[in-house]
């Protein structure tokens, strides 16, 4: 059990009647409810509940504030994870692709592959996004893209990232970072539990850009700040899976590169 030795996790029954299933993940569809202002998420491909409690734990200890926290848990005699809802009354959340289908009646992920650079596919959303909403979303890509890099994420795209609606003040802001659940070679279908890590590592590929993660990352400024110590010393709480291998692996890996482009973050 991947859990702290102190912490109990939670276990439940969720009717279907709170049942909510999205068709957003290009990996298949995840069980998901909602109840009483949380979301529960059970697990489908392999240990995606390990995985967002992973990341959310790699961003308690960034620069970055607002992500979604994720907690383990079993719903319905299945492994999961549950997390609050991080919209109020007055807010509502759109996605990347729905805005810019609302505008141009086609997907935002056939139009980027117009240009012939990963630079120029990014150079084009922000743009976008900033000419339709009034928002500069640059630093929330470039958050986003370095953690994917760091923690294998293969399945981040349009309808993953988004920005939240306030209808009181009538403005649009980056949403938190959410929906990681594909990271840490988490989908045993893809990444059998077995094979070689390393092997399996290099064989992940990126999204929504480049099917490089290491493209993506380079292609803008790095705004994702880690805590090194502080993150390595809460790692140490948590008891042993490929999930942690993984994470202590990539964080090995890219320690170098992410103290060197950290300057002046």
């Amino acid at each position: 059990m991947f859990v702290k030795n102190s912490e109990i996790l939670t276990e439940l029954y969720i009717s279907d009647d709170y049942l909510k299933i999205e068709r957003s993940s290009s990996q298949g569809n995840q069980k998901k409810y909602y109840k009483d202002g949380k979301y529960y998420k059970l697990n489908a491909l392999g240990y995606e509940n390990i995985s967002e409690l992973l990341v959310s734990l790699v961003l308690k200890h960034s620069n970055v504030n607002n992500y979604v926290q994720y907690h383990l848990c079993k719903v319905n005699n299945v492994s999961a994870c549950w997390s609050e809802d991080f919209l109020q009354e007055h807010e509502s959340f759109y996605t990347f692709d729905h805005i810019y289908k609302i505008a141009h009646f086609h997907s935002l992920s056939d139009d980027i592959m117009k240009f012939d650079s990963v630079e120029k596919r990014i150079k084009y959303t922000i743009s976008f996004f900033k000419d339709y909403l009034d928002v500069d979303c640059s630093d929330y890509i470039a958050i986003n893209l370095a953690l994917d890099m760091l923690v294998l994420n293969n399945d981040r795209h349009f309808n993953n990232l988004g920005f939240v609606h306030d209808s009181i003040e009538d403005i649009y802001y980056p949403a938190p970072i959410f929906d990681n659940g594909a990271a840490l070679l988490s989908n045993f279908e893809m990444f059998p539990l077995f094979d070689d890590m390393e092997e399996l590592i290099d064989r992940v590929s990126g999204k929504p850009f480049s099917g490089s993660l290491e493209r993506q990352f380079m292609a803008l400024e790095n705004k994702l700040k880690i805590n090194y110590s502080e993150l390595m010393t809460e790692l140490d709480d948590f008891k042993e899976c490929r999930a942690k291998t993984v994470l202590l692996y990539q964080l090995r890996r890219y320690e170098k590169m992410f103290n060197e482009r950290n300057k002046g973050v």
